[in-house]
This record gives structure tokens, C-alpha cells and sequence, in this order.
């Protein structure tokens, strides 16, 4: 395994150096190793698991795929600064098995990885990439490196039986691929933002949390949803929206109670379908996010479209929209919340991209509070209890760029 000489930090067996742009499946041919004088300039390193390794990870039958490529993104706080190619040593003589996984995923992540020129390897923080009032700089700065993560388990799996579920044709190269991708590609904006876990032993197990987007009864909440890959990409992912207060809320005409998300990527509305080998679980995220979290929700009622101007649907779309922000704060905001505070999450897989979204959402979240509370005097509670929880978040964290030999992390305040 080829190493910067530069610091570095172990974190959970994965090797962080202070800048690190590319990535590699282990090597045991040392001729195929560059020299350090080769890598020095762009700091590279590769980290990777052992095929061996995976192969002791049975539940997806990993013994069968003898050409899957591991490869890890180290650094990925590093994933929103500037772009950088690999030296002409790194691509000639580790790419150079033309077609195999290794080469193929790597194409594709190394263009888009990134570097920060000038970085001090010293340091304990990030350099400032954009002023600190720019809200919007600092919400991808600090959660863009959260974008996606491997982890052991789901505390639950809503609709899938963890162990004991035969696995389909489940393409595990292609899978890993995307979910390494989504390590670059995800949407982290301060608008909205989609983050993603998956079971690092079961690969098909997935679960997203997505932000609401501003201008929408969904802004600033957080809404969950279990994903299974049972045999992607032949067939579209199995999707069920977690945030049902209990499976008693419909959020959206396309979200039932029970969980069912109503998409046409999934086969579950009308419209385009799912294309085997070529739709991607990305589509299916983003279509959730901006066909789903729409500004005017009812409208998304078959039918209702067509009516967008009459007096009578209008105002039955204000009262929809104004139920859905009052269940937006009750449900997926407010335990959220309360749950930081408390320590007992519902989801603690996401427990740094939650606080880190509240508490750089703060004081737009405020501004969202004193709107309601205006336009509907019923939640003035509510919107207490929302100050509240927010003034204990924010006084117990602080958020907090990767620093540069380590992971994400939020400070605790004393």
C-alpha cells in the first residue's frame, strides 16, 4: 500500500494523511509502487481492504465476487476544495490493468477528488475557504464531508429483516461504485442536502436522510428513508419513508403513513420507469428531494395539477402546506432535536450531520419559527419549544471542519 509521507491519523483502520487525492486497491507487486519522490508533490495515498477480507463478510456472499475493488475515500473533508489531477506516474502504473474494477471506479472518483493548495499539514483546522458569514460556504464546508459513510449497523431496518434475507442479483461492484461516488456527487447545499449510510457488511442495506428544501413546507427538516438494493441495477431499490410520526402522517400525497413512496423511477407512480443497468439510486434520492419536497405539495395529487389556478384548490393547498409545515416542525425537526440533547437517537448514524445542520441552520430555522408563528398562532408552543431546543444544541456544540489528520468531528462546548 502506497503512503504519503506526510502526518497521518488512524481512524477505525483507515489512514488519514494531511492531503490525500487518490485511491487503489492493495498492490503486492512492489514494482507497481511509486516512489515516494513520485507522489510527494500531490501527497497520494492508497488505502484498501483485502479481497480476503471481504470475502469474510457473508452476507453478501462476497466469496463469489473475486474482482470486487475496495476502495476507501480517506480525507474526504478535503472532497469541497479544489480539483486536482493525478500525477502521470499514478495513472500509468496504477491503472494500467485496462477494464478491470479498479480502473474503472477510479476514473471516475479520482478526476473529482480534490486538494487544497497551500494547506499547512500542521494545522488543526481547515484553512477558511469562504468568508464566515457566508452560511452557505461553511454548510458544505462542514457537512459536505458527511455526505456519505459506511457503518457497521442500523440501530433497525424499517421493512427489512437484517439478517436472514436472500440477497437477488445484486451487482456489488456497481453498487460500491455509486456509494463511493456518493462521496463526491451527493447534493450538500445549504438549501437543501441529501446524506447517506450504508452497512459496511451488507452493502444492500441503505438508509438517506434528506433535508427540506427552502421555499418548501419541508424546510429544514429532516426526513429518513430505508433503502434495500436487493438486485440493483436490474431492478429499482425498495423505498420506505421513515418519518410517518408512528404511520400516522401523510406528508405528501407521494409519501403514505405506511411508509410507500409513490415514484416512477421505483414502479410505484405513473411516468418513467426505472431502465435496468442504467438508472442509479442517485435518480432516485434526487427525484425524492426535488419532485417530492415541492413547494406546493398538494398539487402532486393526480389531478390536482391541472387546477393549479382555481380559487378553491388554492386555498386547499395552503391549508395542506400550512399542515405539512406544523408536522414538518412536530416530527422532523423538534425530536431531532430534543434526541442531541437526550443522546437517544433514532438514528444515530447521522448524528454529526444532524447537529452540524442545526446548528448552521439556526438562525435561519429562527427566522423560519417567527414566520409561523405569525402566519399561525396555534404553533406559538411549538415554536417555543423549537427556540428551546435549539439554544441547548447550540450551547453544548459547536460546528467544525475536519481537521486536517482526522475525522469529522463536533467539539463539545464545556
Amino acid at each position: 500500500m502506497a503512503s504519503s509521507n506526510k502526518n497521518t491519523a488512524d481512524n477505525g483502520g483507515c489512514t488519514y494523511p494531511a492531503v490525500v487525492i487518490c485511491i487503489d486497491i492493495d498492490r503486492s507487486d512492489d514494482d507497481a509502487k511509486p516512489a515516494a519522490s513520485e507522489i510527494d508533490p500531490l501527497a497520494v495515498t492508497t488505502v484498501a481492504n483485502s479481497r480476503a477480507g471481504l470475502r469474510n463478510r457473508s452476507g453478501l456472499n462476497f466469496a463469489t465476487q473475486a474482482n470486487t475493488a475496495v476502495i476507501n475515500l480517506c480525507n474526504d473533508f478535503l472532497l469541497d476544495a479544489m480539483e486536482v489531477n493525478a500525477t502521470p506516474q499514478v495513472h500509468q502504473r496504477h491503472r494500467k490493468r485496462a477494464g478491470d474494477s479498479t480502473e474503472l471506479a477510479s476514473k471516475k472518483v479520482c478526476p473529482d477528488a480534490y486538494v487544497i493548495d497551500g494547506i499547512d499539514t500542521n494545522t488543526s483546522s481547515l484553512p477558511n475557504t469562504g468568508s464566515e458569514e457566508d452560511p452557505s460556504t461553511r454548510y458544505r464546508q462542514v457537512l459536505g464531508p458527511l455526505r456519505m459513510k459506511f457503518v457497521e449497523s442500523f440501530s433497525s431496518m424499517r421493512h427489512v429483516n437484517e439478517s436472514g434475507v436472500p440477497i437477488g442479483k445484486l451487482d456489488v461492484n456497481a453498487l460500491y461504485k455509486e456509494l463511493l461516488e456518493f462521496q463526491i456527487n451527493l447534493p450538500v447545499e445549504f438549501s437543501s442536502a441529501i446524506f447517506v449510510r450504508s452497512v459496511e457488511s451488507r452493502l444492500d442495506l441503505v438508509r438517506a436522510m434528506i433535508t427540506g428544501p427552502e421555499g418548501t413546507p419541508y424546510e429544514n427538516g429532516c426526513f429518513f428513508f430505508d433503502i434495500w438494493m436487493n438486485d440493483y441495477p436490474q431492478s429499482p431499490p425498495k423505498v420506505k419513508f421513515l418519518t410517518t410520526g408512528g404511520g400516522t402522517l401523510r406528508f405528501n400525497p407521494n409519501l403514505y403513513s405506511c411508509g410507500k413512496v409513490c415514484l416512477s423511477l421505483l414502479g410505484t407512480w405513473s411516468g418513467p420507469g426505472w431502465i435496468p443497468m442504467k438508472s442509479t439510486l442517485l435518480q432516485v434520492l434526487v427525484s425524492i428531494q426535488g419532485l417530492i419536497f415541492v413547494p406546493d405539495p398538494y398539487f402532486n395529487e393526480p389531478g390536482y395539477h391541472d387546477e393549479a389556478g382555481n380559487k378553491y384548490h388554492i386555498a386547499a393547498s395552503k391549508d395542506y402546506s400550512n399542515k405539512v409545515r406544523t408536522d414538518t416542525l412536530e416530527h422532523a425537526m423538534l425530536p431531532h432535536l430534543q434526541q442531541l440533547h437526550s443522546n437517544t437517537l433514532d438514528f444515530p448514524e447521522f448524528e454529526l450531520a444532524l447537529t452540524n445542520h442545526f446548528l448552521l441552520r439556526a438562525d435561519a430555522i429562527r427566522v423560519q419559527l417567527a414566520k409561523l408563528a405569525d402566519a399561525i398562532s396555534a404553533l406559538e408552543p411549538m415554536v417555543r419549544k423549537m427556540e428551546t431546543a435549539l439554544e441547548i444544541v447550540g450551547a453544548k456544540n459547536r460546528p467544525r471542519a475536519h481537521p486536517t489528520a482526522g475525522p469529522h468531528e463536533v467539539v463539545t462546548v464545556d
